[in-house]
């Protein structure tokens, strides 16, 4: 069997599955290459009300929990002005974007959640009871940790929302106002992302009528009162601080198979873990499951540390992906240092997980060393102590056919100034490559076989766009006029780019401000380039010794050329090649020693438009059958002057992935037909050379030939006899057991035709020409 499958350049990102912030360039390509160039589809307001810490830092988190309110109008804050847009705030689910979101200012921070139809172009939002609870449940002090998460269920429709608590837990704060409040999530009904807008309010929301204890608003100063009953404590139901109490950063993403996965870390800043949960379209699994350990120390590693990264699911796998913070205080880090990942091969990541290496790995991890990528340190000089930061500018992404990437930024607090760092490998390669002409970029996202990075450029979007597994990144898009912004999330699905922002300008001061979500087309959907697919085997001997794969590549309009041709066996990358003609044959060491089977074959080819097609087929490696053969009812003996005679052989293979390739018919060693097609029958109407054999013993030989070019044959001694001039006996047909009724006589010419012979004739080849036809049909 083989399918089709046009991918075509419409930034993916797994399932709607990939959203992550990004900074990026877009310069346009030659026109008459580029299909067509990005533009702005259209730009929404969200709100102009959203929450914004206007005021001044607080020097310290001491600070932040005893300085007391400065009044109203001025937010002060802890860590960054922004908490929206911020997170993992946006993700689309068909013609729908969802946004969350504090409406603003400090004396409101109500949560909200909007849901934007791309087709009508109206909006609708729900407000929460819950309100932005700020540093340590100290609400005038703004904390951006305090992002809401959200996440989309294609299983069942519904709509999941953690908020990051930042490691809250009984005993922090000290004061034990998050005895109670240390988890955060909000959850809604299955079939409420498509609800009609009328519909789409708080009622889709699930209460928690189990734990009235997490009803208050604010658990350390609620002066008006007010409960909020549709926040839980819990994912599943079970009240238990050991499970969900000191977590933070939560981010969701989706698999290929449609689970909704949650990861958060566990723990502190030198002493954490990832921690990540799967729901399955109904419920959330019953425990976190842990990629590595806390208390690394305790359990032989040389110290402890923290991870400061993401899980995501890319290039068909789940993956993860950090720099460590260790709990180490001589070193020349200050913070975070290396480049660490890995990788699943089990779709639902709970086992074989492996390095970069291919090298299987234990879980949880406790060794960091077993998974190291590179250290971005080495590209720096000087040993002083805590000289160098790696804080911000960290991110990794793997395109589709598994090119990996990791950026990071090294600052150095002696002399000032960043370096900053791209570690990538090219799919199919060993080693990584590490750059430093790189100009640096907050995240990475990946679509198809390329690496893009989206942000801001003096307050205004732009793209930049990169073939995987290379640095060379060029701008293919930017807006210099309009808007400027001061932050932004973006997000990006099915060719276009969503990018939510807050604007910012002179005249806009106090503690709100604009929220906008622009739709960007990138222009991605270009025409593909045409694959003919010109040599392929469709069954394989164990322990061949040659295979040929060739395709003739047409680019899909003038002035667009061929870039690459790759070809996958079973998911894994053969070769790509970059110029005709475009074949993989027994040179290539992944083609050879294939086990017997059936083997999927995948060929992606890529144009100079960004447009890219692929190509599926499956071939089959079997174990030597020899095919058998055997003839059907033989006549052994004729006389001279026979007017009907007919071979008739039965042809077989012992197994469904082998076919006949052909049978041959030899009298006297001597090729005398070759059939391709069942049934394989010859007389002397059809086969001139079974006509008139003379007296005399004859061989008469068939030889089958099956799709592994294995052979079988037989043979039988056919004895013409003497013509006696009185008369010959009748001879029955093999393939009908009829008689042809022969008389030799002076005057007719050495006997007549029996006509149920011609007629059996005329049907077996209408038969044949059915079955060819057939055949060719499909």
């Amino acid at each position: 069997m083989k399918t089709r499958q046009k991918t075509n350049n419409n930034l993916k990102l797994t399932p709607q599955f990939l959203a992550r912030s990004l900074a990026i360039p877009f310069t346009l390509l030659s026109a008459q290459i580029l299909a067509a160039t990005p533009v702005l589809d259209k730009e929404i307001t969200i709100s102009d009300k959203g929450l914004y810490f206007n005021g001044e830092k607080k020097a310290s988190t001491g600070k932040a929990v005893s300085d007391p309110d400065v009044g109203p109008q001025q937010y002060d804050y802890i860590y960054g002005r922004a908490i929206n847009p911020h997170g993992d705030c946006i993700k689309t689910y068909k013609h729908f974007v969802f946004v969350t979101w504090y409406e603003g200012g400090k004396q409101d921070r109500s949560l909200m959640l909007t849901r934007y139809n791309t087709i009508t172009g109206t909006s609708k939002t729900i407000e929460f009871p819950h309100r932005h609870t700020g540093y340590q449940n100290r609400w005038w002090v703004g904390e951006t940790h305090n992002t809401i998460s959200l996440g989309l269920s294609p299983k069942n429709e519904s709509i999941h929302m953690v908020f990051d608590q930042h490691s809250l837990s009984a005993t922090n704060p000290t004061d034990g106002t998050a005895a109670n409040d240390y988890f955060k999530y909000y959850y809604s009904k299955p079939n409420s992302l498509t609800v009609p807008d009328d519909q789409f309010t708080l009622d889709l929301f699930v209460k928690d009528d189990y734990f009235a204890a997490n009803d208050p608003i604010n658990a350390y100063d609620n002066p008006n009162n007010e409960t909020d009953e549709y926040k839980h404590i819990t994912l599943t139901g079970e009240i238990n601080a050991t499970k969900f109490a000191n977590l933070t950063y939560p981010k969701f993403f989706l698999t290929n198979e449609g689970d909704l996965f949650l990861y958060m870390r566990k723990g502190r800043s030198k002493n954490g873990r990832f921690a990540y949960i799967k729901y399955d379209g109904e419920k959330w699994q019953s425990s976190f499951r842990d990629f590595n350990r806390s208390e690394a120390k305790s359990r032989g590693f040389d110290y402890n540390y923290g991870v400061y990264g993401q899980m995501k699911y890319a290039g068909g796998k789940i993956r993860i992906g950090f720099q460590q913070r260790a709990d180490v205080s001589t070193d020349r880090y200050l913070y975070q240092n290396g480049f660490f990942g890995a990788y699943s091969d089990d779709p639902a990541g709970v086992t074989d997980w492996k390095n970069y290496k291919g090298e299987s790995i234990d879980t949880p991890l406790i060794d960091t060393n077993l998974i190291k990528v590179s250290e971005p340190g080495d590209t720096v000089t000087g040993d002083e102590k805590d000289r160098f930061s790696m804080v911000g500018g960290f991110d990794w992404n793997v395109t589709e056919r598994g090119d990996v990437h990791f950026i990071g930024k090294v600052t150095d607090k002696l002399q000032g100034g960043h370096t900053y760092v791209h570690t990538y490998r090219k799919a199919g390669d060993t080693d990584f490559t590490t750059s430093t002409d790189f100009a640096g970029a907050e995240e990475l996202y990946a679509y198809g076989d390329n690496i893009y990075i989206i942000g801001l450029n003096n307050g205004r979007p732009y793209v930049e766009k990169a073939e995987g597994g290379t640095n060379n990144f060029e701008r293919i898009y930017e807006q210099t006029t309009g808007k400027e912004y001061e932050k932004g999330v973006p997000h990006i699905d099915d060719g276009k780019l969503y990018y939510y922002l807050m604007e910012k300008s002179a005249q806009i001061t106090g503690d709100a401000r604009p929220l906008s979500l622009q739709i960007i087309d990138l222009k991605l959907n270009v025409a593909g380039p045409t694959i003919n697919l010109t040599e392929q085997p469709t069954s394989l001997k164990l322990g061949y010794d040659a295979i040929k794969i060739a395709i003739e590549p047409t680019a899909s309009e003038e002035g667009v050329t061929i870039n690459s041709a790759a070809l996958y066996i079973n998911g894994t990358l053969v070769s790509e090649q970059t110029s005709a003609p475009y074949y993989w044959d027994e040179s290539a060491n992944a083609l050879m020693n294939l086990p017997a089977g059936t083997h999927a074959m995948k060929v992606v080819v890529t144009d100079s438009a960004g447009g890219k097609t692929e190509e599926t087929a499956s071939f089959s490696v079997v174990e030597s059958t020899p095919p058998t053969i055997s003839f059907n009812s033989p006549i052994t003996e004729l006389t001279e002057g026979y007017s009907f005679y007919s071979v008739a052989v039965d042809a077989d293979v012992a197994s469904s992935s082998v076919t006949i390739a052909k049978v041959a018919l030899y009298v006297n060693d001597n090729l005398i037909s070759e059939d391709d097609s069942a049934p394989y029958y010859w007389n002397e109407a059809n086969t001139s050379a079974l006509k008139n054999l003379p007296a005399g013993n004859h061989t008469i030989k068939a030889v089958v030939t099956n799709s592994l070019d294995e052979m079988a044959e037989t043979s039988l001694q056919l004895m013409v006899k003497a013509q006696d001039v009185n008369s010959q006996p009748d001879l029955p047909d093999p393939v009908t057991g009829d008689k042809g009724t022969e008389t030799a006589s002076s005057d007719s010419g050495g006997g007549s035709t029996n006509l149920w012979a011609l007629a059996v004739f005329t049907l077996l080849t209408l038969r044949r020409l059915l079955v060819k036809t057939a055949r060719n049909s499909h």
